[in-house]
């Protein structure tokens, strides 16, 4: 393998000097998620689903979903939350939706480029 692949496949984790194996299959688990996630929606749109998504849908669905994802990461991040309080489980489960909109962010704008008009549409004569 090359040094660009190896450099692909380590998922650093910056939380602790000392992370542990939980940590690493939660930053791997996530990594690949949403490369999961953005291949289903490219796939989705090559095949023109769903029927009343366009091209500009997608682009419109991408903006939205980077910007309430971005709001939400902002916000998560910004939030001072003790551990022992239930504002930490708030800050955790707002940083879970906002990555979980960043990779839908991530497959509309793949959609974006792989969407074919009208491929969907065709249905063969009766």
């Amino acid at each position: 393998m090359s040094r660009f692949s190896l450099a692909i496949l380590q998922v650093p984790c910056t939380q602790t000097p000392d992370c542990g194996l939980k940590q690493d299959c939660s930053c791997s688990l996530f990594s690949l998620s949403f490369h999961q996630l953005q291949g289903q929606f490219g796939y989705a749109a090559w095949k023109g689903w769903p029927k009343n998504f366009n091209r500009e849908m997608y682009w419109t669905a991408f903006a939205a979903a980077i910007g309430v994802s971005a709001f939400l990461m902002v916000f998560a991040h910004r939030m001072e939350a003790d551990v022992r309080t239930w504002q930490y489980l708030a800050q955790l489960a707002c940083f879970g939706l906002a990555a979980l909109l960043f990779g839908v962010a991530g497959g509309c704008m793949v959609g974006v480029f792989t969407y074919r008009r009208g491929v969907g549409n065709q249905d063969p004569p009766r």
